[in-house]
Formats: C-alpha cells, sequence, structure tokens
C-alpha cells in the first residue's frame, strides 16, 4: 500500500505536518527503495551535554527518488513511508549495543544501564547514553555492518561503550553507545578498545540509484 500525502505546515522544531491524499495497491517489488535511521549528536555523558540542553539531530534517509516520483509527481508531494521514532530505533541500537558488549567484556564486567529502556520501562536519558560517533566512517563501502568496543574514561569514572554502524555500504550514520559504568578492574582487560568486527557482503548489493534526504530536528529524541 502507498499512501500519498501532501505537506500542510513545516512546524518550528523541524517536523513536517501532511494531509493524506490518496491511496494505491502495489506489489512489494514496485514499492520504492527506503532506509530511514537517524544521525545524532554524541552521548551526553561523552561530551559533557547536560540532560536540560537543547539536542539537536537529523533525521536521515535515503530514497529511490525516481520511482518516488511515480506516486507523489505534485509539488509538495511525498509517500508515507510508515511510522519513525527515534526511542524503538535507539532501543535497538541499546539491545546490539548491551548484547555485544556481554559477549566481549564479560556479564558482570559493567553496570547494565540500558536494561530498563531496552525492556520497555521509563527511561529519561537516551541522548545521554546513545548518540552518534563522530570519529566514525560515514562513506559507503564493502561492508554490511560494524562493531567493537572502547573504555572511556569520564571524570574518572570509567565507562563501556560500544559503536555500531549498520548497512554501511549505504554510507550510514555510525553510533555509540555508553552501555554502562565498567565494574571490572582495568588491568583485567586484554586492551582497554576493540577495533570494529567487520561483516562484509560477498556479493554487491545491487541498488538503484538512492538520495539523501536529511531533515534537522530539535527537542527530545523519545
Amino acid at each position: 500500500m502507498v499512501r500519498t500525502m501532501q505537506v500542510s505546515q513545516f512546524n518550528p522544531d523541524g517536523s513536517i505536518e501532511y494531509t493524506k491524499i490518496g491511496e494505491n495497491l502495489i506489489e512489494a517489488d514496485e514499492y520504492p527503495t527506503v532506509y530511514y535511521a537517524y544521525s545524532f549528536p554524541p552521548p551526553g555523558l561523552l561530551v559533557g551535554r547536560g540532560r536540560q540542553d537543547e539536542l539537536t539531530f537529523e533525521a536521515w534517509c535515503l530514497i529511490d527518488r525516481e520511482r518516488m516520483k511515480k506516486f507523489a509527481p505534485g509539488d509538495k508531494q511525498g509517500m508515507r513511508i510508515g511510522p519513525s521514532s527515534t526511542r524503538p530505533f535507539c532501543q535497538m541500537l541499546a539491545k546490539i549495543a548491551h548484547s555485544y558488549a556481554v559477549a566481549e567484556l564479560g556479564y558482570d564486567s559493567f553496570e547494565h544501564s540500558l536494561t530498563p529502556f531496552i525492556r520497555g520501562f521509563q527511561f529519561d536519558g537516551e541522548p545521554q547514553w546513545i548518540g552518534g560517533c563522530p570519529a566514525g566512517e560515514t562513506a559507503p563501502n564493502t561492508r554490511l555492518h560494524e562493531i567493537g568496543w572502547e573504555v572511556v574514561a569520564i571524570g574518572g569514572t570509567f565507562y563501556a561503550t560500544v559503536v555500531v554502524r549498520l548497512f554501511c555500504f549505504l554510507g550510514t550514520p555510525s553510533y555509540q553507545i555508553v552501555v554502562g559504568k565498567l565494574t571490572r578492574a582495568l588491568d583485567s582487560l586484554p586492551f582497554l578498545k576493540q577495533p570494529p568486527y567487520k561483516i562484509d557482503i560477498k556479493e554487491p548489493v545491487l541498488l538503484p540509484e538512492m538520495t539523501l534526504v536529511t531533515q534537522v530536528l530539535r527537542g527530545s529524541v523519545s
């Protein structure tokens, strides 16, 4: 199902409101290729950003513009590609990072700060723990995913962090997730940083020409 929308209002926080103008039932292979993600600033804990400080981030979307024009040819028209929310996206990153840290460092090696968030309980601090990785690669490459870990010192406290990049071949953003305070002695670790484990693509992924569309957003990522 393709739902065609018309832009009706631009809001001060960067969000856009739409009015539904039509629906078309199509085959799955006719649907325009879309990849939707977010580009975040670094986790607040790593850069000294307070919980109440203004947060600016981006909606990050790759689209098959030519095929999309078939369904939304008019000015300020677009397609509804599905609901989007930063909270489940951050929960996904938290799950990946937490499970990887447990596997690499050990279950009792760090405080499990993100488990309430992962399990859907009240959690008022995603931007403090989950964010972008400024040092991460952004150019497309031949890899599917990359993941590694690093111990970071913050004000005399050592934290376990995980760096994740998904679908690298699309030129996607990198993320750094603070999974918790390190409880394991530093001298018991073989090293303080594990370079990213790289999962390569064995065969080229055939994609249409994709266009990057970004939108600046402000406020909470909840």
